[in-house]
This record gives structure tokens, sequence and C-alpha cells, in this order.
């Protein structure tokens, strides 16, 4: 069983494409979305997040991904360190012909162990944002990033 300290340290970039995992990282750049005014910040989309984080709701996830935009999302994840994390393409809008494959959206064990233990520090995003996610990421206590490190 992998521990947060053995990801960071030896690392795993075996990328990963679970909506459940990938909600956290789309939560994160909500929340920079919201701190630096890119969006504004409403309880549908609050609503959402919490969502994507504890069920990875994929029509929660893709609603946020048409308010936010992929590249936003990635870039916002990238300038925080986490470079390994990826959303290339957007949510289906209503009416188009395909929708996303879920491969397009990928993170790490790494970037999810860094985000996961930034958190709980309170470094990564704003005391509020810290006080809303942690009990959030509390649910994940290891058991999803072990078993996606284990392949």
């Amino acid at each position: 069983l992998a521990t947060a300290d053995e990801v960071l340290q030896e690392g795993s970039g075996a990328p990963l494409s679970q909506p459940r995992l990938l909600g956290l990282p789309l939560a994160v750049a909500m929340h920079q979305a919201w701190h630096t005014g890119f969006l504004q910040r409403s309880a549908d989309d609050e609503k959402r997040v919490v969502l994507a984080i504890t069920e990875g709701s994929p029509a929660a996830m893709q609603t946020l991904l048409a308010r936010l935009g992929a590249s936003q999302a990635t870039d916002a994840l990238h300038a925080l360190g986490f470079t390994e994390t990826h959303f290339r393409r957007g949510a289906t809008l209503p009416g188009a012909p395909t929708s996303p494959a879920p491969q397009d959206n990928v993170t790490t064990p790494r970037d999810l162990a860094r985000m996961l233990l930034q958190i709980t520090e309170g470094k990564l995003v704003s005391p509020r944002a810290a006080a809303e996610l942690q009990p959030l990421v509390a649910d994940y206590n290891g058991r999803e990033l072990a078993a996606a490190w284990q392949g």
C-alpha cells in the first residue's frame, strides 16, 4: 500500500482518468477561478464541486468544465505545479454530436497526492476553500490513491 510520502518521493506518472479521481483537480481549478475572479462563485457551482469530489459525477464535472473551460482548468493547475493533470477537452454542450472521451482528461497519483497534502496543510487554496475542501477530501483517505498506484 503506497503512502502519500512514497508517492511523492518515488512518484508515479501513470495517467488516471477515473471521474472520481478527476473531481479533486477540477475542484482545485474552480476554487482558483473563483479566487482570481475568472468566474463568479455560485451556489449551483459549489454543489457541483461537492458532487465532482464526492461522487465523480460526470454531469457535475461536464457542467463545471463547460463553465471554466478545459484549457483554463489545465492552465490553472499547471500554474500551481500540477503539470501531470490535463483537461484536454471541455464538456459536451447540449446538442453536440459527441461527448469527450474520458481518457482526454487525466491526472496522476503524484499530482493527486500533492494536492491532497497541500489541501490538508492549508497551502494550496485560500483558507475558506481549504475549510470547504478538507472534509470532502478526507473521504479519499488513501483508498483511491492506493488503488490507482497499484494500477
